[in-house]
């Protein structure tokens, strides 16, 4: 919160994206976009971040006149990984003999 503070001090359009509507970010900064993902209940913050990810990149795709075409393509891309044999076996296999299950990943926007 503080680098907003600085850069609204300094005369910056400051932006605060935030998974609720809540958070003193979204108070401090001039615009604030609220990405109705509700709070994030684990440490990884995947759903977070994910969500974040492509609401930035879908605002900077409309701040350069694009449509978000390339968006509404990603939820079939999902579903061409996950119809692959070996995912639903390697799925298969880990559901049928779990009681819990952890998954923690990083892309290569994240270095772990």
């Amino acid at each position: 919160m503080e680098a907003t503070q600085i850069a609204a001090t300094a005369g910056a359009l400051t932006v605060a994206l935030t998974n609720t509507p809540g958070p003193a970010l979204a108070g401090a900064a001039d615009l604030h976009i609220d990405i109705h993902v509700g709070p994030e209940l684990s440490v990884a913050a995947t759903k977070s971040y994910t969500a974040e990810l492509l609401s930035l990149w879908l605002l900077v795709d409309a701040w350069r006149g694009g449509d978000a075409a390339a968006a509404r393509a990603v939820p079939a891309a999902v579903e061409q990984v996950l119809d692959q044999s070996e995912v639903k076996e390697v799925a298969a296999r880990v559901t049928d003999s779990a009681r819990s299950l952890v998954i923690i990943g990083f892309s290569a926007a994240r270095p772990a």
